[in-house]
């Protein structure tokens, strides 16, 4: 951002000392320009982390409620979101955009406004979440390979849209899409139709998540009835980069 700012202030210099001259104007005008995008993809690189709810907190919001089998692991895993649940894993991509967003297959659109489109690049970006998907899959694959070998887990991407405004027009997309209200109840019928992974299976990727350095709690899930509690207390954890 301060890189965009400092070619604004620039671009400005030139003008005011060389007004008449053509080619300071348009060194000037290559500076304003390059000044406009960079400290707008600085802002928006920054909103990730600055803007509330993070990804990782609107993730954590929409889950809240789900008993203490389900463990969220934020930022600390080759992919950001990942929640360990007595089915498997689930990987998550969040966005938390608003407006008319389609998808047909692995395509997405995003329409946008004439003023969101001025400032674009300082917005989160809808960019392509399947494709984003399948990286995080591919990367938590292998880093199963790596530290559990021989040991077969069922792993699901799923894409969120975290803001209320998002207004969703879905044709055949080939990962599960939801919004916050449709995560819980996805997830908990889940519970009641898939085959769930024997405890040992389970503890070791519990075991192997938890030893990820950085981990802290950020949320106390739902308990569990007595008769159904499981040896684990811990809630969802998160890693700040």
């Amino acid at each position: 951002m301060f890189v965009g700012f400092g070619l604004t202030l620039l671009a400005a210099v030139l003008i005011f000392y060389r007004p008449t001259d053509a080619q300071f104007v348009l060194l000037a005008y290559i500076f304003l320009i390059g000044g406009f995008i960079i400290s707008n993809i600085g802002a928006g690189a920054a909103s990730k982390w600055r803007r509330e709810p993070r990804p990782d907190q609107a993730l954590a919001k929409a889950l809240k409620g789900l008993d203490n089998r389900h463990r969220l692991y934020n930022y600390l895993l080759p992919a950001e979101h990942v929640l360990l649940t007595p089915m498997g894993i689930k990987v998550f991509q969040v966005r938390r955009i608003a407006g008319d967003i389609s998808c047909n297959g692995d395509k997405w659109s995003h329409k946008r406004g004439v003023l969101a489109f001025l400032r674009f690049a300082a917005e989160e970006q809808l960019g392509n979440p399947t494709r984003d998907i399948q990286r995080d899959l591919k990367l938590m694959q292998e880093f199963l390979d790596k530290n559990l070998e021989g040991v077969q887990v069922p792993m699901q991407g799923l894409i969120l849209f975290a803001h209320p405004a998002a207004r969703l027009t879905l044709t055949n997309p080939s990962v599960p899409v939801l919004t916050n209200d449709e995560v819980k109840p996805y997830l908990r019928k889940e519970l009641t139709q898939a085959a769930k992974l024997d405890a040992d299976t389970y503890d070791d990727l519990a075991d192997l998540f938890d030893s990820v350095e950085g981990a802290e709690e950020t949320s106390e899930p739902e308990p569990e009835p007595a008769a159904k509690r499981t040896t684990r207390a811990k809630g969802a954890k998160t890693g700040k980069k």
